[in-house]
């Protein structure tokens, strides 16, 4: 059985700040230069250039902190998010774990560290510090995809079902989570299921090319490869780069008897598949030399 995608994407959504106008930006400079002690309005300041994608400032500021008082689980926290936003990943994750050791509580910490072992393929080291979120989170349904995710790519369907099942619970327009339930079924065999969550993902996201992908895999397992075409290549509108895509639609017009359109999307897919996918760009190179 073909294998449906899962995917997740994590937006680290920076903090609520209202619009400032340039004289209350210098204000609140000034104000910080005055007294640079006062972390209400650093903080205030350094989510300000957060907000505007400021980094360097905004480092050096939160750096000054930290360095009078690195006690402050606060700063700490808000350091580590920065060095994150501006890619210094292993010291954001330093960070972050200090700002943990000084309050075991803080869930943003525990949350924010794991997502950075998902740049890490280390899916043991996320699901921990995810299940440890959990626990401290004033609102730990929002943690409940992440969880699934993690489980997920652990290869334990059983928990990511779960996990997943809950972020729908607590929000039905989890698109994410409603595609990735539907691939976990689909690549279990449960054509039904499959459909039932993966068309619910496209509907709360219709432009979703993963749910449009899964979509149009789920309507090749039915045999409805009319249906299948027609969502592969809706797959295909919105990400021109999902060379999956073009793929099985040289599949699916090679299955009707279609060389002319077969051999279109077999070219696309060698233009766009990447190497490491050697065994499939050989079998497209095999189908193409029959054609001639």
């Amino acid at each position: 059985m073909r294998k449906l995608i899962a995917v997740q994407i994590f937006i680290l959504a920076l903090g609520a700040t209202p619009s400032i106008a340039q004289g209350d930006l210098e204000s609140l400079e000034r104000s910080v230069a005055e007294d640079p002690r006062d972390f209400g309005r650093v903080s205030e300041l350094a989510n300000l250039y957060l907000e505007q994608e400021n980094y360097q400032p905004a480092e050096e500021l939160l750096g000054e902190y930290v360095k009078y008082d690195s006690t402050n689980a606060d700063a700490l926290y808000l350091y580590g998010r920065i060095l994150d936003y501006s890619d210094n990943i292993l010291e954001a994750m330093s960070y972050y774990m200090m700002a943990i050791e000084r309050d075991s509580s803080y869930w943003r910490a525990y949350k924010d560290l794991a997502l950075l072992y998902d740049i890490f393929a280390d899916y043991e080291s996320m699901n921990r510090f995810i299940l440890l979120a959990l626990k401290v989170s004033p609102v730990p349904e929002s943690l409940y995809y992440e969880a699934g995710y993690t489980y997920d790519m652990l290869e334990r369907p059983d928990s990511a079902l779960i996990y997943y099942r809950l972020a729908v619970d607590f929000d039905s327009t989890d698109s994410f989570a409603l595609m990735n339930l539907g691939a976990i079924w689909g690549n279990l065999g449960d054509v039904d299921s499959a459909r039932f969550y993966t068309e619910k993902s496209v509907r709360a996201n219709p432009d979703s090319p993963g749910a449009n992908f899964n979509f149009a895999e789920i309507m090749a397992m039915d045999a409805d490869t009319i249906e299948a075409i027609s969502y592969f290549s809706r797959a295909l509108a919105i990400e021109s780069k999902l060379f999956a895509a073009n793929k099985r639609l040289g599949e699916l017009f090679e299955a009707k008897g279609d060389s002319a359109m077969a051999r279109i999307y077999f070219e696309e897919f060698l233009k766009s598949a990447p190497l490491i996918y050697a065994e499939d760009i050989n079998e497209v190179k095999d189908k193409l030399s029959r054609y001639k």
